[in-house]
């Protein structure tokens, strides 16, 4: 695995100081390029209804006032956000399966377990930059498409045309990050399977 990092803004939203040293550490080691911090949901969306516009968001989930998940589903959701396809990686000492589930259907690209390995912050970052997954529009989501694996089923095939057009501005998304011709939506009988295994470390 090769991952050319020298021009790619990571921004960490993280209340604990010393788990934001640590990634800040991590990602400087990895060769991030830019690395912003902030210690609290409410400071992330400050920054980003500004200028900034990072290419990849580290959210831990449980934080004071507001958390990771409500900070994801005001990005992605929100009529004013800048970054609705900005990929999100999920830290959490939280991995139980119904957690894993949640933050994906929130619209989280990648879910990370603490404590961080470099091995494991390494694997997140290469799946959002070399493997990103396809945005898709439904009544009831907007975010990475959830289907991980082409798995059989029975029954009407009921992906249709609740398809986004990702249509935006470089500002906005990182270039190459949704190069590829966006995909269909997943129906109610083939859900995706994300598995706490997929993202162990």
């Amino acid at each position: 695995m090769s991952l050319k990092l020298d021009s790619l803004s990571v921004h960490v939203v993280e209340d604990n100081p010393f788990m934001r040293s640590i990634l800040k550490g991590i990602l400087a080691t990895l060769g991030v390029g830019s690395v912003i911090e902030s210690e609290s949901a409410e400071d992330a969306l400050e920054l980003l209804a500004g200028s900034s516009t990072p290419d990849i968001l580290l959210i831990d989930w449980m934080m004071p006032g507001m958390d990771g998940i409500e900070l994801v589903q005001k990005i992605r959701n929100d009529p004013d956000s800048k970054v609705p396809f900005v990929p999100v990686i999920m830290l959490t000492a939280f991995s139980e399966y119904e957690n894993v589930v949640q933050a994906r259907d929130v619209g989280v690209n990648e879910f990370l377990a603490k404590p961080v390995s470099v091995k494991g912050l390494v694997s997140r970052l290469d799946a959002v930059i070399n493997k990103p997954r396809l945005f898709v529009r439904t009544e009831q989501y907007f975010g990475p498409c959830r289907r991980r694996r082409d798995m059989p089923f029975d029954g009407e095939d009921r992906r249709k045309a609740a398809v986004l057009s990702l249509e935006v501005d470089d500002d906005v998304m990182p270039p190459g990050l949704f190069d590829e011709p966006v995909g269909e939506t997943p129906g109610d009988e083939a859900e995706s399977e994300w598995t706490v295994n997929e993202f162990e470390s």
